[in-house]
């Protein structure tokens, strides 16, 4: 893989890694809010937590191996 395009596949990882990341933490702050302030929490908020997870695993395990390869 050329340079180029690799810096630039770990670009779009690093964005990834961060929005991944980033909609976990905000999901899961949104699921605790909704367990004490007595609401309830329901299937799309259980599958915002488990997809935004999912997400940020997938970009982390990429860009390491992006990193990982030799020029």
């Amino acid at each position: 893989m050329d340079t180029k395009k690799r810096d630039s596949m770990i670009k779009i990882f690093k964005f990834g890694v961060w929005a991944g990341g980033m909609g976990f933490i905000l999901a899961l702050f949104s699921v605790v809010f909704f367990l004490v302030d007595g609401r309830g929490i329901g299937l799309t908020d259980l599958f915002n937590v488990g997809i935004t997870l999912f997400a940020f695993v997938y970009f982390r395990q990429g860009l390491r191996k992006l990193r990982d390869q030799k020029e």
